[in-house]
């Protein structure tokens, strides 16, 4: 149950043309595994986040582009 996922495609576009080429798919995960990773994400990053270079900018929540361009 952790790590199944149902795909349900949904058509990018009315009328379909090409289904391969029209349609794209959307993951429903379950409740249960997507608060659990939530919570472990605000207990691990509460300790990974203070070792973290100041000037790392990608894939850190709450930072951009913007922020990296600012330090320059």
């Amino acid at each position: 149950m952790w790590k199944t996922t149902e795909v349900i495609p949904l058509p990018k576009k009315r009328p379909l043309g090409y289904v391969e080429n029209d349609m794209k798919p959307v993951l429903l995960t379950p409740l249960v595994p997507k608060v659990s990773e939530g919570l472990v994400l605000n207990l691990v990053d509460q300790y990974v986040k203070p070792q973290i270079d100041e000037y790392q900018f990608g894939a850190i929540s709450g930072s951009c582009i913007a922020d990296a361009q600012s330090m320059a």
